[in-house]
């Protein structure tokens, strides 16, 4: 049988666990859109379908926590800034 090397120590607690955040390709697109003046921009990846990039997008924006909006007409796709129309009325209580 071989032996193993290890240490052990008492300890008063756990250690916390951090939150990973994992980067995706797709977070360089959105850095950009981000650091640029631009309030909306139309996105061509080669090779990926329109739908595709709106639904890998809006997944690192949901991740990230951003108001961005992201939508795709064919195989343009479509980001903005700002939160989408729905979650803005639910925001702001309907007057009367």
């Amino acid at each position: 049988m071989s032996k193993i090397e290890f240490s052990m120590k008492t300890v008063s607690q756990r250690r916390k666990q951090v939150k990973k955040t994992m980067k995706s390709r797709y977070d360089p697109i959105i850095d950009q859109f981000l650091e640029g003046g631009h309030k909306l921009v139309e996105i061509h990846v080669p090779g990926k379908t329109g739908s595709y990039i709106k639904a890998q997008l809006e997944n690192r924006i949901k991740r990230r926590e951003l108001e961005l909006q992201v939508s795709s007409v064919g195989e343009y796709v479509y980001m903005e800034k700002g939160k989408k129309p729905a979650e803005e009325e639910k925001a702001e209580p309907a007057k009367k």
